[in-house]
């Protein structure tokens, strides 16, 4: 029942300090409202007014808003919510080639083919990206969580 109990507390601290960096390091975070969900009991689930979060939906919005037209999303953090909403439920390696597909390409340029072995081999590749890609907080955040996770 103690260690119960110490468990919890120390939950709650490791809770209450990372809300407090995370609003003080990304507050837009906290403000983010969560899309609406279709079904009460999905679990976590969370579904986008378009339909589920999938992989290629994830891809679709990075690209959307790379190529203007996400008047909706002009500083990523849509692409970057579906990013890590769509990791809860799909493999990382099949949403991190995904998105890097995505954050490669240019306007004008067809996404560049990469399999996940090839994106952990070089995954400095990344920071070929366009300025554009740079320039957009949510975008940002999601080449920097695929490195992160590709030099480790």
């Amino acid at each position: 029942e103690g260690k119960k109990e110490r468990d919890v507390f120390g939950i709650r601290c490791i809770h209450s300090k990372l809300k407090a960096l995370t609003l003080k390091h990304c507050p837009e975070i906290m403000e983010m409202p969560l899309s609406s969900t279709k079904n009460p009991m999905n679990y976590g689930l969370i579904i986008s007014d378009e339909g589920a979060i999938t992989p290629d939906r994830v891809f679709i919005t990075i690209r959307e808003c790379l190529q203007g037209n996400s008047r909706t999303d002009p500083s990523g953090c849509r692409a970057e919510r579906f990013f890590f909403q769509s990791r809860m439920h799909f493999h990382s390696a099949i949403i991190d080639t995904k998105a890097a597909c995505a954050l490669l390409s240019t306007r004008h340029s067809p996404p560049p083919f990469f399999t996940y072995s090839a994106l952990c081999r070089d995954p400095l590749v990344l920071l070929k990206c366009h300025i554009s890609v740079w320039k957009c907080k949510g975008l940002r955040r999601i080449i920097l969580s695929i490195l992160r996770r590709a030099l480790d």
